[in-house]
């Protein structure tokens, strides 16, 4: 098999025409400078974005993420705001503040992470 040019650098600021100043790896080891368009640049991150989203999220379900024990939950304000008070073991109690909207998605939330829970207790 034919060993191919790879891409191993990218500049990190855009030349004036919004150019990006790349390094390039020959097939015979040797290092090349070149320059790839705005517009090359963008089909490239567009093909490229939904790959890196999904490795990100794989990784993310395999990543332990420090977690606090909620001990209680309080309603400290009511109006347009909604500020919900969170007590933990071991952590500051600290208000959460979101407009109806990001009530709502957090109700959703909650609901899909129960659906989630039941569905892997009866899996198991």
């Amino acid at each position: 098999m034919e060993k191919s040019i790879k891409v191993i650098g990218i500049h990190n600021r855009a030349d004036p025409d919004g150019s990006h100043a790349v390094e390039l790896e020959m097939p015979d080891g040797s290092i090349v400078h070149g320059t790839i368009s705005l517009e090359a640049a963008r089909t490239f991150v567009s093909i490229l974005t939904p790959e890196i989203h999904a490795d990100a999220v794989q990784s993310a379900q395999n990543l332990k993420l420090p977690a606090v024990e909620l001990s209680g939950l309080n309603v400290v304000h009511s109006g347009p705001t909604a500020e919900l008070l969170l007590e933990t073991k071991g952590f500051p109690t600290f208000v959460l503040q979101m407009s109806d909207e990001w009530l709502a998605e957090l109700q959703r939330f909650l609901e899909k992470v129960r659906s989630s829970r039941q569905s892997s207790k009866t899996v198991q």
